[in-house]
């Protein structure tokens, strides 16, 4: 996983909430992303649990970070925008 080569924080919220913040640089664009995540979520998913059942309030993008270290940047860099965002048709 991708994440464990990151920097992270560890964070709480008023409500109680805990959440890891981690950061690296993507692969593809060199450039710092961060993506926060549930505590709850960050433990199920290094149990075995998919990503998008542990994190479903992250976007596919963030989750692809997480695990391969393309951020949504440097996926649109490498794929090009997703459906068609910015073609000039």
């Amino acid at each position: 996983m991708y994440i464990d080569k990151c920097k992270y924080k560890e964070e709480f919220d008023s409500d109680g909430g805990h959440f890891y913040v981690f950061t690296g640089p993507c692969f593809v664009t060199g450039k710092d992303h961060t993506v926060k995540v549930p505590g709850p979520g960050l433990f199920a998913w290094r149990n075995g649990k998919p990503a998008q059942e542990a994190f479903p309030d992250l976007s596919a993008g963030d989750r692809e970070f997480l695990i391969t270290g393309t951020s949504p940047d440097g996926w649109d860099k490498m794929f090009g925008p997703p459906n068609g965002e910015g073609d000039d048709e």
